[in-house]
C-alpha cells in the first residue's frame, strides 16, 4: 500500500511537471517561434507607402542597420520571413531597413545603409552568438563604403534592432565615427518585446548627443504593417 502512495505520488509530481512545462512553452515558446518566423503578405511598395511628413525645410537623413546586405544567406532562407526579414518576392528586406525607407517615403532626404566588412552569418543563431562575441570584445567594427557627409543635415534618424538588448556594433561603430553635434537625431528600435530596453543611451555616450524624445519601439512581428505607427510618430515630431 505504501509503495503505492509513494508511485502516485510521484505520478502526481511528474504531472505537475509535465503540465508547468506545457505552460512556459505556451508562454514564451510560442511567442519566440512566432517572433522569429512570421509569414508576411505584403509587398514592400505596400508596406512603405506611408502618408506624407512635413518636417519644415530641414535636412534630413535616414541611417539604418540590418542583418540583410551584412549577411550571406543561404539559399531557401526567404522560405519563411524571420523578425529580422520580410520577403517580395526574390528580394529580402530587413524590418529596419524597411522602416527606413518608410521614413524617407514620408519625409524625404536621404538614406544610408551601414554596412560592415564583416559578413555575418546566414543563421539567426550564429548571427545571434557572433554579436555576443563582439560585444564582449567591445572592439568597433570597420565598415565599408564612405561615411556620409553630416554637415550637409539637421535632422538624423538612426534605425537599428536590438543585439542581446545592445545596440549592435555595427550601428555602434558608425556613431562613434560621424559627427552628430547639433543634429536633431531620433531613434528607432526595432525588438522582440523589451522595447528600446535603454540602448539609445549607449549611443548617445558614444555620440555626445542627447536624442529627441519619443523614440519608435519597433515590434518585429509588426514591422511590415507599421506605416501608419511611423506616419503618427513622424507628424508628433514636426
Amino acid at each position: 500500500m505504501e509503495e503505492k502512495k509513494k508511485s502516485h505520488k510521484k505520478l502526481i509530481i511528474i504531472l505537475a511537471i509535465v503540465a508547468v512545462a506545457a505552460v512556459l512553452i505556451i508562454i514564451f515558446g510560442v511567442p519566440y517561434f512566432q517572433r522569429h518566423f512570421i509569414e508576411v503578405k505584403i509587398t514592400e511598395a505596400d508596406a512603405i507607402d506611408t502618408g506624407r511628413v512635413d518636417l519644415g525645410t530641414d535636412r534630413i537623413l535616414t541611417v539604418y542597420f540590418t542583418r540583410n546586405g551584412n549577411s550571406d544567406f543561404e539559399e531557401g532562407v526567404d522560405a519563411v520571413s524571420s523578425a529580422s526579414l520580410m520577403r517580395d518576392g526574390d528580394k529580402l528586406i530587413g524590418n529596419c531597413e524597411l522602416a527606413a525607407e518608410m521614413i524617407q517615403h514620408s519625409v524625404g532626404g536621404d538614406i544610408y545603409a551601414v554596412k560592415t566588412e564583416k559578413r555575418y552569418p546566414s543563421s539567426y543563431g550564429d548571427t545571434v552568438s557572433e554579436a555576443s562575441k563582439e560585444f564582449d570584445s567591445g572592439e568597433m567594427l570597420a565598415l565599408t563604403g564612405e561615411l556620409p557627409d553630416m554637415s550637409q543635415y539637421d535632422k538624423v534618424f538612426i534605425l537599428y534592432p536590438l543585439w542581446w538588448y545592445k545596440v549592435p556594433m555595427a550601428m555602434q561603430s558608425f556613431v562613434s565615427k560621424v559627427d552628430l553635434t547639433g543634429k536633431d537625431v531620433y531613434a528607432l528600435v526595432s525588438h522582440g518585446g523589451s522595447g528600446e530596453a535603454g540602448s539609445v543611451s549607449k549611443l548617445e555616450e558614444l555620440s555626445g548627443v542627447t536624442f529627441k524624445k519619443p523614440f519608435y519601439e519597433l515590434y518585429d512581428k509588426d514591422a511590415a504593417y507599421a506605416k501608419e505607427d511611423i506616419t503618427d510618430w513622424l507628424e508628433g515630431l514636426g
